[in-house]
């Protein structure tokens, strides 16, 4: 559901996305328990959350269950390990596991077509000839279908409707805006159709298989995708600014409606750290593990990455080691599991309320596990050869997550720095360089684990791209780098001076200081066009308050129909202004007001035709 909050936020708020980095926590030490309850403490009242659980798991041992804050805090409901939290899409680890069932069941393979076995679900391939969509796409999330509209994730009945039914609610997104496989972009919809051909294929609901062949065997009763008696009695209540939400029944719960509670999931992890060994009854084979947690199936992966999406899983890094698992987010809620096979460590945490929490906990947990045994990185006098310097230069991505914020890439370019002994990469502004180290001819590693996390490559479209973990870059000028955020700065820089000139010139002219009509209109209508934009940024503001941001934005409501009206508004005003200046003569005019209005008019012009060519202005969030 935060995919769809930043989708909406991301259209209309031009501007940088340039978030506070977490704040450095405390070193990690060998007696975690002693202060790790007080770092919740912290963590839990500066990011605004009611509620934490962390649960730490080591083989062999005993899980550790620490908590911060209340499940309910109008009941002061203490958090236990049953209380029960809302996983979302930690359940795509469940789908990409029980795909992997059905593969060592015979039933498909990674490679087997989509169209092949579900030729009833509708999605539109144009590459297909060459390019066919495969199980393992709708896993490693290189569908290149766009994130889910805001309609699919209105609630379709008052009763959970079927993994097909959803599918049909929009199924235009699944549109693959490049050849499968070739590109990176986390989706929620594929992992939803993968968990359909389990559906299929094992002739029972997808709920019942993961419960017949994960669940039921590893004790996990209190895990379920359901509004069940058990859930209603022991949830957690999730909030939003302090105000309780009711449950959302999830139209692709099987990919991101997970219920659970920090018992169960510390089983969970407990059985993801054996790979497949020291069980009873084994539910996956060690090399079933193997293919889950290795990137494949890409073009990227073909080239060398190492560092992306594997099959439901995430892949993170810390002390030299990789880490494995994934987060999940539901309005209110948030979570992760991650989990290291070679330390056979892991951890869990849950949060009721919206904010940095998890990310900051994650951060401290991941140093915590893997410190004792960091390691070191050999040879960091390294030396780049003359195709790795090659790559130097600016970059834009080319695989965004969303359509709708696709266009505002031009606004976050990257910057790959190489030399004879040094490489970094970072974006052109908010954050510090990467350090890289040297891979081969045409690829670099990530500096701590030794992965490789970035690779030259072709792009079937594109040409020639690099991947760096999960993105795609398309090389571009400095001057194509540099020129959308000086013209974003001067027009930010020419409205202020708008808006402070017209606290000084509205007075004068309401005392009649001011007889020349076309001076007024000149320096109103710069003005009158950029009023919608502000009224859009404070409906998205309230709006993302609001318990109901899905059933606002997914079909036509004040919000909706609102931003629709500001889009237009926009656009036609911004043009009526080019007609006000064209019909203004040089001579009535002060020549400062001239050329500030004109230069302000110009922009605010070429920003609407922007956003008219890109789709955004009349963009119907309900579509």
């Amino acid at each position: 559901m935060r995919e769809i909050i930043s989708l909406c936020l991301g259209v209309f708020l031009v501007a940088f996305p340039l978030q506070a980095q977490p704040k450095a926590l405390p070193e990690a030490t060998t007696e975690p328990a002693a202060n790790f309850k007080q770092l919740l403490d912290n963590v839990r009242v500066k990011s605004g959350a009611q509620g934490i659980a962390v649960s730490i798991i080591e083989s062999g041992k005993a899980p550790v269950l620490l908590t911060s804050g209340f499940a309910d805090i109008d009941q002061r409901t203490p958090i236990t390990a049953n209380t029960q939290f809302r996983f979302g899409s930690v359940a795509k680890i469940f789908v990409a596991m029980s795909v992997i069932k059905l593969v060592e069941q015979g039933k498909l393979t990674l490679q087997t077509p989509v169209r092949e076995l579900a030729p009833e679900i509708r999605f539109n391939n144009p590459y297909a000839a060459d390019f066919p969509l495969t199980v393992q796409h709708l896993l490693n999330h290189t569908t290149g279908w766009d994130a889910m509209r805001f309609a699919e994730n209105v609630v379709a009945s008052a009763n959970p409707v079927t993994i097909k039914q959803a599918l049909e609610i929009h199924p235009d997104s699944r549109h693959s805006r490049w050849p499968p496989g070739s590109r990176t972009a986390y989706n929620n919809t594929g992992p939803l159709v993968a968990a359909y051909i389990v559906e299929k294929l094992s002739g029972m609901s997808f709920e019942s298989f993961v419960k017949t062949h994960f669940l039921l065997p590893l004790s996990m009763s209190n895990t379920d995708y359901f509004y069940t008696d058990n859930y209603r009695k022991h949830a957690a209540t999730l909030y939003i600014n302090q105000q309780p939400l009711a449950y959302e029944q999830l139209n692709n719960r099987a990919a991101g409606g997970l219920n659970s509670d920090m018992a169960d999931m510390a089983a969970f992890v407990s059985f993801l750290l054996n790979q497949g060994e020291n069980t009873q009854q084994q539910l996956l084979s060690t090399d079933s593990f193997k293919i889950l947690q290795t990137p494949g199936g890409s073009l990227p992966a073909k080239a060398g990455i190492e560092l992306t999406y594997a099959q439901g899983l995430n892949l993170y890094h810390a002390n030299g080691y990789l880490l494995f698992g994934h987060e999940g987010s539901v309005r209110g809620g948030s979570a992760l599991i991650v989990y290291q096979p070679d330390l056979q460590k892991g951890y869990v945490i849950a949060v009721n309320g919206e904010g940095p929490a998890v990310a900051q906990i994650h951060q401290f947990l991941a140093d915590l596990i893997t410190q004792p045994a960091a390691k070191v990185t050999a040879n960091k006098q390294q030396r780049f050869s003359p195709s790795q310097q090659a790559l130097s230069g600016f970059y834009r991505s080319i695989n965004p997550g969303a359509r709708l914020t696709a266009p505002f890439a031009v606004l976050t370019p990257w910057k790959l720095t190489v030399s004879a002994q040094s490489a970094t990469i970072s974006p052109l502004i908010g954050a510090k360089p990467r350090q890289l180290g040297t891979g081969g001819d045409n690829s670099f590693t990530q500096w701590h684990s030794g992965k490789t996390v970035l690779v030259s490559a072709d792009d079937p479209i594109a040409g020639a791209v690099i991947h760096y973990g999960p993105m795609t870059f398309k090389r571009i000028s400095a001057p194509g780098a540099y020129a959308p955020i000086v013209i974003l700065l001067v027009w930010a820089l020419l409205m202020l001076i708008a808006v402070g000139f017209a606290l000084i010139w509205l007075p004068r002219k309401w005392l009649g200081n001011i007889p020349a009509p076309a001076s007024i209109r000149l320096r109103s209508w710069p003005l009158i066009a950029l009023m919608p934009l502000p009224v859009a940024i404070a409906l998205l503001l309230y709006a993302k308050a609001s318990p109901a941001l899905t059933e606002l934005a997914g079909q036509p409501s004040w919000l909706s129909v609102g931003l629709f009206c500001c889009s237009i508004l926009f656009l036609l005003s911004s043009l009526w202004s080019i007609i006000i200046w064209w019909q203004t003569a040089r001579q009535q005019v002060n020549t400062f007001v001239y050329w500030h209005s004109s230069l302000l008019i110009a922009l605010n012009g070429l920003i609407a035709l922007f956003l008219l060519f890109n789709g955004l202005i009349g963009v119907r969030l309900w579509a």
